[in-house]
């Protein structure tokens, strides 16, 4: 997916799970940790983070780059440097996270669009908040309440909304609101994301 600017910029849905399902964020200062990280190496990378939503088990993220190695060189220091963080704290042994982080190439408008509103419903559907913008830990709130994120740069579907923010926000809630009305299990989810997304690599099982 290309944006108007003259070098070409894609945007990639990128997942970090637990090992085995484990536990990856226990408190407010692992999640402040994770996303301060993915703050300092976002602009080291080049990399621009249209969507997140980080819960306990794993994290969703929407990163725009002109190449993917600009998000496996990010990825890469992110999980290490978090694992070598995380492991200081708690304790442990063996891989935090599980194998290689996967990431899709984001192919057209209708699965960005789609892909962000599953992010921001991620911690709805996992029973940790009743709404998206309750979530602290997730990128909702600069979308529906334009807050102050240094992390986010607003996605193009989001930008093509409306002519200002509150009526981009409006109909971005709207979006919200339908999808929430449909139950998605993670077997809906992992078909959709097999079908729609187009990896630049194969993808371990």
């Amino acid at each position: 997916m290309n944006t108007p600017n003259q070098t070409p910029h894609y945007i990639w849905h990128v997942i970090s799970r637990g090992n085995d399902g484990r536990q990856v964020f226990h408190d407010d200062d692992d999640y402040r940790r994770y996303l301060g990280l993915l703050d300092k190496y976002l602009l080291e990378y080049e990399c621009d983070l249209h969507h997140y939503a980080a819960i306990p088990n794993h994290a969703h993220k929407l990163i725009g780059a002109a190449d993917i190695k600009n998000i496996s060189g990010l990825m890469q220091k992110l999980n290490r440097l978090y694992s070598v963080n995380y492991k200081e704290k708690y304790g442990g042994n063996g891989h935090l996270w599980r194998n290689r982080f996967k990431r899709y190439l984001i192919t057209n408008d209708s699965y960005l669009q789609t892909c962000s509103v599953y992010i921001e419903l991620n911690p709805v559907r996992a029973g940790l908040a009743k709404r998206p913008e309750d979530y602290a830990w997730s990128s909702c709130r600069a979308y529906l309440f334009d807050e102050p994120d240094r992390l986010i740069k607003h996605d193009p579907n989001f930008l093509g909304m409306g002519d200002d923010h509150m009526t981009r926000a409006t109909a971005y809630k709207d979006l919200l609101e339908m999808w929430a009305r449909y139950p998605v299990t993670k077997n809906d989810a992992k078909r959709f994301f097999r079908y729609e997304a187009k990896s630049l690599y194969p993808q371990r099982k």
